[in-house]
């Protein structure tokens, strides 16, 4: 089996439908819907059992938060490749699938990536190549992120010591172990911006915070904030304004 879609849920009935209808009206047959709910009790269930026949596996019960719940899932995937689409979140359209897995893949990827737009703002055009530099600042939506099931064994799952940035803190450690990352300049996903993070944006300062110290030495961080800096006053500065404009006219 070449794909095992993932999703979490927790009481966004609304959300998990919009969910499994664009995950099982992909255009592509080789993958497996896996579903893990944790206990959810306004409706949820319902609409599951309505697509029981299209998933795989689901399973209700209370768990420890949304990256215990994705390691569950993991823990239950088969496909070669995973990728996560948490209620709320959908494939951007019906071909997504069909475009990412009928092209040759190189047997050294490890990785694939793609672009992920959110509902009501802009588009984020994932760069290539990476750098670490990036992550010191961003990282790469994880719902446009297509992994090799074999990374989460031999790299582990997601750290449940982190309960808002955990993707960020597992797609770093698997940059920096070399792994090969591969771009394909396609929409893949459109996702709810108001996740658990958007609520809780305290606790994922604290934890971006704990990402740095993990990570980056602090000779690092001066030097990709200092450059950083200077790109955007050279970006804004009289002469590219002046250019920019002498462009346009």
């Amino acid at each position: 089996m070449v794909l095992s879609v993932i999703t979490v849920n927790l009481n966004n009935k609304v959300g998990l439908l919009e969910t499994i209808e664009s995950v099982v009206t992909q255009n592509f047959v080789d993958y497996e819907y896996i579903i893990i709910d944790g206990g959810s009790i306004d409706g949820s269930i319902e609409i599951i059992n309505k697509f029981s026949n299209q998933i795989a596996y689901w399973i209700s019960e209370p768990d420890k938060g949304i990256y215990h719940a994705m390691n569950k899932g993991i823990a239950k995937a088969k496909g070669e490749w995973i990728i996560f689409m948490n209620s709320g979140d959908i494939f951007i359209n019906n071909e997504v699938l069909k475009k990412v897995f009928t092209r040759d893949i190189n047997l050294t990827t490890k990785i694939i990536y793609g672009n992920a737009l959110f509902k009501g703002s802009n588009k984020i055009e994932h760069p290539f190549p990476l750098s670490k530099s990036y992550f010191l600042f961003a990282t790469i939506c994880h719902q446009s992120l297509f992994a090799r099931r074999e990374l989460f064994c031999h790299y582990g799952k997601f750290d449940l010591n982190y309960f808002i940035v955990s993707d960020k803190e597992w797609i770093m450690r698997i940059y920096l172990a070399k792994n090969h990352f591969s771009y394909i300049n396609l929409d893949i996903c459109l996702c709810d911006p108001v996740g658990f993070s958007s609520k809780n944006i305290e606790l994922f300062v604290a934890e971006t915070k704990k990402i740095e110290i993990q990570y980056f030495t602090s000779i690092e961080i001066f030097f990709f904030r200092l450059r950083k800096y200077l790109q955007r006053r050279l970006q804004f500065s009289p002469r590219s304004l002046l250019n920019k404009y002498t462009q346009q006219s």
